[in-house]
Parts: C-alpha cells; structure tokens; sequence
C-alpha cells in the first residue's frame, strides 16, 4: 500500500462579531412580541413573573434556505439578568453582552427554530431589536491536522484524521479543507462529522456533535479510505 498522505488547506470557525447591524421593530406594551428580519424571526413572550422578576422565554426560528450556524444573539434584555437556560449569557471583547447556543442546539435547519428562557429582574421594556452576531473567519494558525492508518484490506483501509486545537480559545462551528493521495469513502463515526467531496481527493470535513474543538484539546475522525 502507498503510504497515505494529508494536507490541511484551512481551516475555519465561527466567531462573535465585534459590530452588528440592527434590524429595527417596533414592540407593543404587552407581554408578548414578534420580530421579523432577513432570514430569521424572533417570538418574545413572559411565561411567569414573580416581584420584580420576570421570566421570558425566546424562541428563533431559521426562516432562511440555509442552516443557522453556531448561532449568537444579540439584544438588551433591558434589565438584569437571573439566569439563562438552553444559551449561555456571553460578553464580547468591545464589553457587548450576547447569548450564544449551549452546543447541542448550535445549529437551526430552515424551518427551524430553538427556544430559551432567561429571568430578568427589574426589566423595564420588551427589547425591540435583535441580531445574529456569529460570522465565520478562517484560521491559519494555532491548530494541527495529523493522519493516521490503521488495518488495511485489498486497496481498502482504516484510518483517522486528528484536529489539535494549540489555543486557548475554542474553535466553534469548523469546517476543515484537506488534499490527499486517497479517496475518503466514509466517515466511520458519522456521528462526528460530515464528509464533502469537492474534487478528486479534495474534501470538506465539517464537524457535527465535535463542532466545538475546546481550548489546548483536539478531535478525532474515522475513516475508511482506498
């Protein structure tokens, strides 16, 4: 057998953007409110309230062709915030405050959508605009990709394909570019990532339930090639 060979072409992530533009709708002084913008929607709605706290559960929905990935919202919940359940209350570095996907309901197929709930005490309005803030950058440094071959049989083989994360930030939503000397004919744990073929021996890894390479850690992907 030849001996295998990879070359990593790039690799890329999603990442909070440091400005958003704001799609601009008018809230009604009720409990309730929906927003519609380019691609997406937004339902707003207090599911209970107690004192001075109130607890809003906020629904977005894919109303785009094209899957939402990683996705992070930005918005003023116009009050302080409790807690958060189903997202991640974040802070981007220009000191914006957003909420982010918890991991497994990182991405929104059209048609989609994903709710969370969040308690928010002393909120003096319904927030009247909201944004997606993710955006994808590619990344040229601070990771490794290595190859590995296993058993072989006839022209067939085993193998895996190891992304290392050098940084100290995780690397969200990836999607990796490589060139080899085989042809991958299978992901073997599909669960992992999904496969591309973009020309002969040219392929697109994207990561499914490993979309998140956390800081200083790295991935590994099965495979079976010829």
């Amino acid at each position: 057998m030849n001996r295998k060979k990879i070359a990593a072409g790039f690799i890329s992530f999603a990442l909070m953007m440091q400005s958003c533009v704001f799609a601009v709708s008018a809230a009604e002084e009720n409990k309730t409110a929906n927003f519609e913008y380019d691609d997406f929607s937004v339902s707003y709605s207090v599911t209970n309230s107690y004192g001075n706290t109130e607890v809003v559960s906020l629904t977005l929905t894919n109303t785009g062709d094209e899957t939402i990935e990683d996705w992070m919202l930005y918005f003023e919940p116009n009050g302080n915030i409790q807690y958060v359940t189903n997202a991640t209350e974040m802070t981007a570095e220009n000191g914006k405050m957003y909420f982010k996907n918890n991991g497994y309901n990182a991405d929104i197929a059209p048609s989609s959508a994903v709710t969370f709930t969040y308690a928010v005490n002393d909120c003096t309005e319904i927030p009247d605009y909201y944004a997606l803030c993710q955006t994808r950058v590619e990344k040229t440094e601070g990771y490794d990709v290595s190859l590995s071959v296993g058993e072989s049989w006839g022209d067939s083989f085993n193998g895996s394909i190891v992304i290392t994360n050098h940084t100290d930030k995780p690397i969200e939503a990836w999607e990796l570019s490589i060139d080899t000397n085989f042809t991958i004919t299978e992901i073997s744990n599909s669960w992992a990532a999904t496969v591309t073929e973009l020309d002969e021996y040219q392929y697109l890894l994207k990561g499914t339930y490993t979309s998140t390479i956390a800081a200083n850690s790295s991935v590994s992907l099965g495979f079976i090639g010829v």
